[in-house]
């Protein structure tokens, strides 16, 4: 992956290393509206201060992957189960990405968003069924621009 092009402050991990491409993808629209998605869904109503965002969770779950592939790198490991240097850009994508497809209200709400978008009443995983669709939009060209690399032929 590219050097860091900024740093993000974070309330839990202090500062978060961002390469340009990461930036490129949370400035987009689709990645920012997670900041208007509760990570805890209606919890806030019980616990004033729990209205963490999927926004955040992300930059974090993105931060903590660094960590590990940092660790699979020092440690060995990573080169004793064949790990590539593509297999850790993946991770650390996989870990900023990982919440692309969830809706509001979290997982409370996916069966009625399930039902009412799609007319199904398989609502398991919905939030990662509209995330690979919003990975594979054309008009974003997420995939094409910084995924393509990390798919098999």
């Amino acid at each position: 992956m590219s050097q860091v092009f900024k740093v993000i402050r974070d309330p839990i991990y202090g500062y978060i290393p961002i390469t340009k491409e990461q930036l490129e993808v949370i400035e987009l629209p689709v990645f920012q509206r997670l900041r208007r998605i509760s990570q805890l869904s209606f919890a806030d109503l019980v616990y004033p201060n729990a209205t963490h965002t999927r926004f955040t969770h992300s930059l974090g779950v993105a931060y903590l992957a660094g960590i590990v592939v940092e660790y699979l790198k020092t440690s060995g490991i990573g080169k004793e189960i064949g790990l590539e240097e593509i297999d850790y850009e993946a991770l650390k994508w996989a870990g900023l990405l990982h919440d692309i497809g969830h809706l509001p209200f979290s997982h409370v709400c996916e069966p009625a968003f399930a039902y009412f978008i799609d007319g199904t009443e398989d609502w398991k995983d919905y939030h990662v069924k509209l995330g690979i669709n919003i990975l594979n939009e054309k008009n974003l060209g997420l995939r094409k621009k910084y995924l393509q690399k990390f798919l098999k032929k």
